[in-house]
């Protein structure tokens, strides 16, 4: 999906899985097409990732450039998977809170999470979505330096306008390498 958050940009974002238990995609190289209404493409953004075994990632490009053009779809394509042999590892985040406050001024998702691990954690990506029923109609993301043991650290995720219609919100957490 695509979002328009400001004049001339646009967020893409793809939610995809690892179904396998015991591959990871030691890198992934991606790149999202963004089409106008005549099925132009107006915008190309490329990236590269990884995936662990088992694991639920959100892609997500922030303010891809589209001029004075109007987006129309945007489209995911997985260019080159490298595979490796690995066991699955669940990060131990627990998730104690996640209030989205979008319909006001200043629209956001505040969360609480929680280590439950016996180790800290450093480098997670934290990636939000909400949702409108079965419908994303935001998404962003944030990186948490380090958690500790027993840590509970609050989160807050920002939008430049209000969303309305927002049922529930969802974290998805990696630990990046």
């Amino acid at each position: 999906r695509f979002f328009i958050l400001k004049e001339g940009f646009v967020d893409v974002a793809a939610l995809v899985e690892n179904p396998n238990e015991f591959l990871e995609a030691k890198e992934i190289t991606y790149g999202f097409k963004i089409y106008d209404s005549k099925n132009v493409v107006i915008a190309i953004r490329e990236n590269t990732t990884f995936m662990d075994s088992g694991a639920k990632v959100l892609l997500f490009e922030p303010e891809i450039p589209i001029q004075n053009r109007t987006s129309a779809r945007a489209v995911l394509e997985i260019r080159r998977v490298v595979w490796g042999k690995k066991d699955p590892v669940a990060l131990q985040l627990k998730i104690e809170q996640a209030d989205p406050l979008l319909g006001d001024q200043f629209p956001r998702l505040v969360t609480r999470v929680k280590n439950e691990a016996t180790d800290p954690y450093r480098n997670i990506e934290v990636g939000a979505v909400i949702w409108a029923d079965d419908q994303a109609v935001g998404v962003s993301r944030t990186i948490m330096d380090s958690i500790n043991i027993n840590e509970v650290r609050d989160l807050v995720f920002t939008w430049p306008k209000a969303i309305s219609g927002v049922t529930r919100g969802e974290l998805f957490f990696r630990q990046l390498r």
